[in-house]
């Protein structure tokens, strides 16, 4: 799912059976990613609940829109018929979308003599999730259309 958010090029409705290569040892990458984004979202919820007084509830605020409304979708608690849907992603995006301006924010306050190189990289973010936003609304025009670009992404599905 965070790939899907941070790089959201190969999009698709449907993510079962053979789109997905099973993880078969516990040397396969995907394990370490997973390791490390769960070490950063720990990191940061303790580093929020140790600052609460100050900036700490708005990070924990963003965070908590970026965790809580996946939790049903995570088949952590009951299987929810899918291993993976972008759609699933709606709500837990707007914690992501707080979360990358928040450090913009942040990033811009710091090194103020930077802040123009800010700003443009900031832009040229939103140009790009807004294009991926219209390209992917193309797809869903139809479902003839929403199946053959599923088809492009996962062959195997």
């Amino acid at each position: 799912y965070a790939s899907l958010l941070l790089f959201p090029i190969d999009l698709c409705c449907d993510y079962s059976f053979n789109c997905i290569p099973l993880v078969e040892t516990l040397y396969d990458p995907r394990n370490i990613y997973g390791l490390l984004l769960y070490a950063v979202i720990i990191f940061f919820i303790l580093y929020s609940l140790k600052n609460i007084m100050g900036d700490g509830k708005r990070y924990l605020f963003v965070f908590m829109w970026f965790i809580l409304p996946f939790v049903p979708a995570a088949n952590w608690f009951f299987y929810v018929g899918t291993m993976l849907g972008e759609r699933l992603l709606y709500l837990p995006s707007a914690g992501y979308c707080i979360l990358v301006s928040m450090v913009f924010g942040i990033l811009g306050k710091r090194f103020r003599s930077l802040r123009m190189v800010m700003v443009t990289l900031a832009i040229i973010v939103l140009v790009f999730y807004s294009y991926r936003t219209i390209e992917r609304n193309k797809d869903w025009e139809n479902e003839k259309k929403l199946f053959e670009s599923a088809l492009k992404v996962c062959p195997n599905s």
